[in-house]
């Protein structure tokens, strides 16, 4: 419920947006006209965004609107939305009173702006769902719902079944909402694999280098803010025999605490060292085509390398970081984990690589995506539905910008 003191601050705004949503109301559109606004609330949910949005450049019924949330604290999180959804912006109240036709967002807002009452709202996904934030899996725990329970979607795009079901299994009201579409990036990935040797090359590794992708989410419970020392150690003392990509996440660069460490800057200062260190605005798969193995942490980029048959090497998940029996936790379950002090970091490379994917790596890889290279078909199935409009044909596939 919403304390009273809350709807009395609130209530001139709620006046003056129930005005102007009327005065909307009642300009007349043409027919197959849409107006379509995403939400991004943050720089790294704006690659995700862009993805959705260049399914739909080419169809001039579509006008397609940005909000940018107040709460982008990070700096450079705003200037890194425009500039991968170089879109027309709206203000909150423009964004609040307009008679929008669809809302797109890749995470949970407050404000919740447009509701689901109001217009279709479609959430796409941004990383596998699974990890837990304060006892519940947070892509489907509270934030989901309004203050009334209400989901704040009425489409909930996910890549499996298995991340369906997941979703069901925290409540029942994502069974209708939850459209199973597969992933944009697995599709992007999976047709940059013929160009693996062409990738190498560009990022300056020869055919016999043996790669090691370390690739780390952000926040506390992450590789680098978990492991980072001794893995940084051991892997200077493994530079004659392996070739090592670091990637911090974005978050990660945007400054801290007084005092806290930012591991951001610290892995991009390593590229002075010989490390092969990978800005947070470069495309992640020519890096993960490139590779040879990969050590991370619960990031959604191991279920990526997955997908090709990468070996995959672990640090160890903090306890209750991961929901049981969820596709990325499954994976930590058949895949290797060093030690935390890292000393046999190197034995579990050679091991990674000698053996290639481990049993039941394969199996997993079919329920991180029910519908691989059918993203782009069935997400624009889904979204002229909402629109109520009959889709033009489909392009060739677009191009990463």
């Amino acid at each position: 419920m919403i304390p009273p003191g809350e709807i009395l601050r609130k209530a001139p705004w709620l006046v003056l947006t129930g005005a102007l949503r009327t005065v909307f109301a009642a300009i007349p559109r043409r027919r197959s006209e849409r107006w379509v606004l995403i939400v991004c609330g943050g720089g790294h949910l704006a690659d995700h965004l862009a993805d959705f949005r260049r399914l739909f450049a080419d169809d001039p019924r579509l006008r397609f609107r940005l909000l940018v949330p107040r709460q982008q604290r990070q700096p450079g999180s705003a200037a890194r939305t425009r500039a991968a959804l170089p879109l027309p912006e709206v203000s909150l109240l423009w964004a609040s009173v307009f008679r929008w036709d669809l809302a797109v967002v890749a995470d949970h807002h407050e404000p919740a702006v447009p509701k689901p009452h109001r217009c279709p709202v479609i959430r796409i996904q941004h990383g596998l769902p699974g990890k837990r934030v304060d006892g519940s899996v947070y892509a489907f725990g509270p934030g989901a719902f309004d203050h009334r329970g209400r989901l704040r979607y009425t489409k909930v795009l996910v890549s499996s079944d298995a991340v369906k079901r997941l979703a069901v299994e925290c409540d029942p009201a994502f069974e209708r909402a939850v459209e199973v579409v597969g992933n944009l990036g697995d599709d992007r990935l999976l047709a940059e694999v013929p160009n693996r040797a062409r990738h190498r090359e560009r990022l300056g590794f020869t055919p016999t280098d043996r790669v090691v992708l370390v690739f780390s989410t952000w926040g506390p419970n992450g590789l680098f803010h978990r492991f980072g020392d001794a893995i940084l150690a051991q892997a200077e003392s493994l530079r004659d025999e392996f070739r090592f990509i670091l990637s911090a996440h974005r978050l990660d660069h945007a400054p801290g605490a007084p005092g806290e460490r930012n591991w951001g800057e610290q892995v991009a200062a390593l590229a002075s060292r010989g490390f092969w260190v990978r800005d947070p605005d470069e495309d992640w798969v020519p890096f993960l085509v490139a590779c040879d193995v990969v050590l991370s942490d619960h990031t959604s980029v191991t279920t990526h390398a997955a997908l090709i048959g990468r070996p995959v090497v672990h640090v160890p998940a903090a306890v209750g970081v991961l929901e049981p029996g969820s596709p990325v936790w499954q994976l930590h379950e058949v895949t290797p984990a060093i030690r935390p002090d890292a000393a046999d970091l190197g034995e579990a490379l050679r091991a990674a690589l000698r053996d290639g994917p481990p049993p039941g790596l394969r199996e997993l890889a079919a329920q991180l995506n029910s519908h691989p290279g059918k993203a782009a078909e069935r997400i624009r199935e889904v979204t002229y539905d909402l629109l109520r409009l009959p889709p033009p044909p489909l392009a060739a596939p677009p191009e990463q910008a």
